[in-house]
């Protein structure tokens, strides 16, 4: 099945939380060996933090292993006053496990007075509750197996359930990891982060973001905010994700995207891939150097994350807090600095 958006709180019974889907993976540990070998791909392997499952629902529901409530719909709060939503988030969701009703109702209760729509939730039920020990370790046995086939990483969606269900979330996927290659790196792309996540190997997006002009803007402001707040290997969707872009729009995206601590292209699936080919010339080109630029300047990154670890030096840092402002009338608080020569 392609979603599970619409499935019960019982779930469904064909439905392999932890499998591959047959049409796309009909033989997943040859394909991805001959990614890596021959395409020279990494593939990671994005989850969800619930269950859709009949089977592993009930085991999970047995063993106490369940959050109450569900995932708030995405698409609701987008329809309404963002302002308005998240302020209604932010006064209930600061207590890790609230129950879903009191959300639901302080959020409703918010937006409706504002005038916006109430918000929706989905996965009633069946999200994990990666806060207990026991949830882990079997969290991080049934995923082992993807490990063995070839899965290089993690790409964690939808984790909004609780405060720290993405910290946690990435500490099971961690001791899978552990158990399988002791010395191996952990990387994981998670949609939002409690701060020390960034400790674990953790990175992170800006989630679902428009294809503008103005959100290309806002895009070097919006990720040095997230990096102040405890989170520097930031990314954000280039491109825009919520519908279709245009070609001078995604090579100027492209070239922000070379000076970002994690360059990452994505877009819905119902908009053009944002793959440098499928755009013409001249922006072929354009964006195949800005991907060139990039790879020659890796070691220009691994040394600001170096530096980052070693003297908590931040990778990305407003130029405000390094240029002695003679105007302070100066409109440079989201341009990015980055400086090599005191490293």
């Amino acid at each position: 099945r392609a979603s599970d958006y619409s499935f019960p709180p019982q779930g469904e019974p064909d439905y392999l939380d932890f499998g591959y889907n047959a049409d796309t993976f009909p033989d997943p540990k040859a394909q991805l060996a001959d990614y890596r070998q021959r395409l020279r791909l990494r593939m990671a392997g994005i989850r969800k933090p619930r269950l859709g499952g009949t089977h592993a629902l009930g085991l999970a529901r047995a063993r106490g292993y369940l959050l109450p409530g569900g995932e708030a719909d995405a698409e609701a709060a987008a329809a309404g006053s963002a302002q308005q939503i998240s302020g209604a988030f932010a006064s209930v969701v600061g207590t890790s496990l609230l129950a879903d009703s009191v959300i639901a109702e302080s959020v409703s209760a918010v937006s409706t007075s504002a005038g916006a729509p109430e918000i929706v939730n989905y996965a009633q039920g069946r999200n994990l509750n990666f806060a207990k020990e026991e949830v882990r370790e079997w969290y991080a046995g049934e995923i082992s197996h993807y490990l063995e086939d070839g899965v290089d990483f993690w790409w964690n969606d939808e984790g909004e359930t609780d405060y720290f269900t993405f910290y946690w979330w990435n500490v099971a996927e961690r001791l899978a990891l552990s158990r399988f290659a002791p010395r191996r790196r952990f990387f994981s792309l998670n949609r939002a982060f409690s701060p020390g996540m960034a400790r674990l190997g953790a990175t992170v997006w800006t989630g679902d973001i428009n294809p503008s002009w103005t959100d290309l803007a806002e895009t070097p402001g919006f990720l040095l905010n997230w990096n102040l707040a405890g989170a520097p290997y930031v990314a954000c969707d280039i491109g825009g994700f919520t519908g279709q872009t245009n070609a001078v729009l995604l090579t100027r995206w492209f070239q922000l995207g070379v000076f970002l601590p994690t360059m990452r292209v994505h877009s819905t699936l119902a908009a053009t891939p944002h793959f440098p080919w499928l755009w013409g010339q001249p922006h072929e080109a354009l964006m195949r150097a800005a991907l060139e630029l990039r790879y020659r300047l890796l070691p220009y990154h691994y040394s600001l994350a170096h530096a980052m670890a070693r003297g908590a030096v931040m990778w990305m840092r407003p130029m405000a807090a390094e240029v002695a402002m003679a105007n302070a009338d100066m409109d440079i608080d989201a341009d990015i600095y980055a400086d090599m020569t005191s490293q």
